[in-house]
């Protein structure tokens, strides 16, 4: 008896996980944070009369957060809600600057409306901003790509 539960036990985990991935999501709170720049490298070169002279470089920036609408994207369902962009590479010696990252590109559907979010200190509880000056980007055929983060 315990052997005809587990297929049906078995079966309703699966239908529960389609069901799961297959929600449509028409709201979502990410918190968006810019790729950190890459770290600067500090060496010293001795030139022929002894004299030590700096040839370390900066690190690259790091790498935005585009937003970019699509077509073929129909809900708002992410695998992670917590993005955060690519970090720069670091310098190194003989005055090479690290390369700047490449921007991390998130595709939503078209008519996706960017919003102003905060927190409350005290209750921690999330505040939709709904006023027009606080609506970052409507995209659409118009505008696809906004950065949110750089």
């Amino acid at each position: 008896s315990s052997s005809s539960s587990s297929p049906s036990s078995s079966s309703s985990k699966k239908t529960k996980e389609f069901k799961e991935r297959h929600k449509f999501y028409d709201r979502a709170f990410l918190k968006i944070t810019a790729g950190a720049g890459g770290d600067g490298h500090q060496s010293f070169v001795t030139d022929r009369y002894g004299n030590k002279l700096a040839d370390g470089e900066r690190g690259g920036d790091g790498g935005d957060v585009v937003l970019r609408a699509t077509a073929t994207k129909t809900n708002l369902r992410f695998d992670s809600y917590h993005v955060k962009g690519h970090k720069g590479e670091n310098g190194s010696s003989r005055d090479r600057r690290g390369g700047n990252a490449p921007p991390l590109i998130i595709e939503v559907p078209m008519g996706t409306v960017v919003k102003k979010v905060s927190r409350c200190q005290e209750s921690n509880a999330r505040t939709i901003h709904d006023l027009p000056e606080d609506i970052l980007a409507d995209l659409g055929p118009e505008q696809t790509d906004y950065t949110v983060a750089n």
